[in-house]
């Protein structure tokens, strides 16, 4: 199969909020996407999407805001999705960060995340709040 990896871009924050919707979720604010990400292609086709967050001051990151093509077959998902968490490792290495997390509340990304080396810790739910007081 022909797969690769490229950067985000300026286009994929569009495309990916698509993604988000077509899996009934709201996409993220494209204010809050860091810069280092990655988009997965197969035969020239996006197939998923992430994102690393890296902390300044400790080796630990976080992959952020994965995501994949819900109009694909799983496999595919499934497979680019591999590639996005391979790259975001790379990344992560090339940067000396040691330790990544994530979190999801698919099931399907759990397994997948399992089979990757990712250990499960405990469930949540995320809060996003304004660090400046609102009027």
């Amino acid at each position: 199969m022909n797969w690769s990896v490229r950067h985000v871009d300026e286009h994929d924050a569009s495309l990916t909020a698509e993604w988000w919707e077509g899996h009934g979720q709201a996409p993220p604010n494209v204010a809050i996407l860091p810069k280092c990400g990655v988009v997965a292609l197969h035969e020239g086709k996006e197939s998923a999407a992430g994102w690393l967050y890296m902390d300044n001051s400790t080796g630990v990151c976080w992959a952020a805001w994965l995501v994949t093509n819900p109009w694909i077959g799983i496999r595919q998902r499934h497979e680019g999705m591999r590639h996005v968490l391979q790259a975001l490792k790379v990344m992560a290495e090339a940067n000396d960060y040691g330790v990544m997390f994530t979190e999801t509340s698919s099931h399907g990304l759990g397994v997948l995340l399992q089979r990757e080396g990712f250990q499960k810790n405990h469930q949540v739910t995320q809060f996003f709040g304004s660090t400046r007081e609102v009027a």
